[in-house]
């Protein structure tokens, strides 16, 4: 069971349990050391061609790093959808969108729904948590590891958010 502390995260406008921090380091480092890599190529190279390829690799794992960190330290944002309904009737919308997307539910209480959503083969695994509240819901999709390593970046959860607030819209 989850627990998340629902005014805290609502305030911040970030999820407040640190979901996964190891899996993102671990993806995060395969980076980090390809860009260590291809700065020890720029030291040790001699031959004009080779330069110029280790220094496009040294920029590119750089930036690839800089941009993993900067997604590392944002994925837990929470996305706010502004509605009408009272809280228990934003749980149920959320319930109802859940089943929709065929995405089951994990764990359901008053204050938040955490779903896993349906994923593919060789996919990693993520989870939709919704905070509810009066007139408001604060959303946010994570990917759950599980200390294998991943990418930072996993770009389907951006995917899933927005099926998940257009799935919201359309059911409103």
């Amino acid at each position: 069971m989850i627990f998340l502390d629902r005014e805290k995260a609502i305030k911040q406008g970030y999820l407040t349990a640190n979901v996964d921090w190891y899996g993102g380091f671990v993806g995060l480092l395969h980076f980090f050391c390809l860009w260590f890599v291809s700065a020890l190529f720029i030291w040790h190279n001699t031959s004009i061609q080779s330069l110029i390829i280790a220094w496009l690799f040294f920029l590119l794992f750089g930036a690839i790093s800089i941009y993993a960190v900067h997604c590392i330290s944002t994925e837990r944002k929470l996305t706010l959808i502004q509605t009408t309904l009272k809280a228990a009737e934003n749980r149920k919308l959320m319930l109802e969108v859940f089943k929709q997307l065929k995405w089951s539910v994990l764990q359901n209480t008053q204050q938040f729904i955490i779903a896993n959503v349906a994923t593919k083969w060789f996919e990693v695994g993520s989870f939709a948590i919704a905070l509810v509240t009066e007139n408001q819901i604060h959303l946010n999709v994570v990917s759950g590891s599980n200390t294998k390593g991943r990418i930072p970046f996993y770009f389907r959860n951006n995917k899933r958010l927005k099926l998940l607030i257009d799935t919201i819209n359309q059911t409103i």
